[in-house]
């Protein structure tokens, strides 16, 4: 009886001592391993068991980056498509999954912890990966992976519209809508782990994101804050801003908050600059004129502009506080070419050294030809080149027209004489080209005449036509160099001013066969202020009757 009583006491206690024992063993254990992952823990049959924070993030983002690679494949109605993870913009979530291995101890009741902690020695606890899906990336793979069969859903919008604004409806898309797959995603990822797994989606319509509700909602509201006019006031001058006026400045955009409606302060601007411009005065640049053949000063001088740079958001704030008045301010407008900056472009005297030639062509009085030539030298007359700059003798003037005062006389185009409106400016063309040439300038594009004409020097001489071919003088000395055209009814002057830069010589043009044509090469040395030299030369090619091509 008494052997019974002992042995009924040692089954009662024995138990008792086990599960003491273990919860010690488990105490024990948890206090020496707090901040690290449980014992005997795995992540993608990785052991993580007994790792830092910090050594475990490293474990984790290894685990992520061979994720990256998981092959996935979508089945869309008739259509498979193949990609992997990392394309789509699914990942493991880093920090939420080094937070479960952590905390897998704790995910478990009180009570059963020591038990699971027994079972861990024996079998490995699995931390199960998070994953989150990057929005972006995956309208972009799912973009590319669709294709032509894919079309954007297009969102409602605000707009002007016949002097009023208007909400405009939004348009369903086609194909799979991505919001509703990544959650299809997410889910197929959770059962899958990190193994490669295939995902269903029914491609369909593709709804809008904003409703349609909204951008009519935000069109009342715009035609609310503009339907009175307002008045802006400049000076003594004021103008009145109706309505449909400020209704065009409206603009809508699409934002994280949603579909908005802007007023386009820049929009707003150049409308005042628009509807005030009668206030503004426009600036004057600085000029020469030629006294006694010396070039003096014309000053000019600053204007004034519409309007100041914070008079759209004025207006803007008047609107949006129901002000019926703003008053602006005008700005100073400098010139391009101020006195100061005219003054140190060194134009002082006559330049060039024209030697046998001279800066002047000659010609019959009293042509048609002859009032092109005046004309488009009025034009020129005065121009500025300055340092480094090309000037363009077609960009300048424009294409000749009857408009501008020119009038019919005799070209010459591809080797044919025949006639056009600005017949003539050629003799302009060439009297610029030797003026330019004897001054040292350089050249961009020039063409000399298809067939000779005797009263031009052989072999260093232009042609211009519109838009093509063209004179363009290149100014590659560090002064300005203003275009001076003289004229009589017998002659054409053209001077150049500047500040003397380079000492030229021209020698004598050698021919040399080009097909059926014959082109004239001239040299030309120039000397400049340290003594250094150079040599170039300039060329004209002549057929040798009319009509006959090289």
């Amino acid at each position: 009886m008494a052997s019974r009583r002992r042995f009924t006491w040692a089954a009662l206690v024995t138990p008792v001592v086990v599960i003491s024992l273990l919860i010690a063993g488990w105490a024990v254990d948890t206090s020496v391993s707090s901040g690290e992952v449980p014992r005997n823990t795995e992540l993608a049959g990785r052991g993580i068991g007994g790792l830092t924070e910090s050594d475990l993030g490293i474990s984790v983002a290894a685990v992520a980056d061979e994720y990256a690679a998981t092959e996935i494949t979508i089945a869309s109605g008739e259509e498979t498509y193949r990609t992997t993870a990392g394309q789509l913009g699914l990942a493991i979530d880093e920090p939420a999954t080094i937070d479960a291995a952590l905390l897998i101890a704790e995910a478990r009741a009180l009570p059963a912890r020591p038990f699971a902690w027994v079972g861990a020695i024996v079998s490995p606890n699995e931390v199960e990966p998070v994953f989150h899906v990057d929005s972006a990336s995956l309208n972009a793979e799912m973009s590319r992976l669709e294709g032509d069969r894919r079309t954007a859903p297009v969102e409602p919008s605000v707009s002007f519209f016949l002097d009023s604004i208007v909400a405009v409806p939004g348009e369903p898309g086609q194909g799979i809508d991505v919001d509703a797959f990544a959650d299809d995603l997410l889910r197929a990822a959770d059962r899958a782990g990190l193994a490669s797994f295939e995902v269903s989606v029914e491609p369909g319509p593709i709804a809008p994101k904003i409703a349609d509700a909204d951008a009519e909602a935000l069109a009342a509201e715009a035609l609310a804050l503009t339907e009175d006019p307002i008045t802006v006031a400049v000076g003594v001058d004021e103008v009145q801003i109706e309505p449909e006026t400020q209704r065009s400045w409206i603009t809508s955009d699409i934002t994280e908050a949603g579909l908005t409606t802007t007023f386009d302060v820049e929009l707003i601007q150049q409308s005042l600059k628009n509807q005030l411009s009668a206030t503004a005065e426009s600036p004057i640049d600085a000029t020469f004129t030629i006294e006694g053949g010396v070039p003096v000063l014309v000053p000019g001088r600053s204007g004034t502009g519409c309007c100041a740079p914070d008079s759209g958001e004025k207006v803007l704030d008047a609107l949006q506080s129901g002000v019926d008045r703003v008053e602006l301010a005008l700005i100073e407008r400098e010139p391009d070419l101020t006195n100061e900056e005219a003054e140190a472009l060194g134009i002082v005297a006559e330049v060039g050294s024209p030697g046998e030639f001279g800066p002047t062509t000659r010609h019959a009085c009293c042509q048609n030809r002859v009032t092109n030539i005046h004309r488009i030298s009025d034009i020129v007359r005065g121009a500025i080149i300055l340092p480094g700059e090309t000037f363009s003798v077609n960009d300048y003037v424009g294409k000749r027209t009857i408009e501008k005062g020119f009038v019919a006389d005799g070209v010459i185009y591809d080797g044919v004489l025949t006639e056009d409106v600005g017949g003539g400016v050629s003799q302009f063309a060439t009297t610029l080209f030797n003026a330019a040439l004897f001054a040292g300038l350089d050249f961009g594009e020039y063409q000399s005449h298809s067939l000779y004409i005797s009263r031009y020097p052989k072999g260093h001489e232009a042609t211009i036509s519109f838009p093509a071919p063209d004179l363009e003088i290149v100014n590659n000395t560090p002064f300005g160099v203003m275009i001076w055209p003289e004229y009589t009814d017998t002659s054409l002057t053209v001077r150049l001013y500047s500040t003397p830069f380079v000492q030229v010589g021209i020698g004598e043009p050698t021919s040399s066969p080009s097909g059926n044509c014959t082109r004239f090469t001239t040299p030309r040395t120039r000397t400049y202020p340290d003594g250094s030299t150079d040599n170039d030369t300039v060329s004209a090619r002549y057929r040798p009757g009319e009509g006959i091509s090289c």
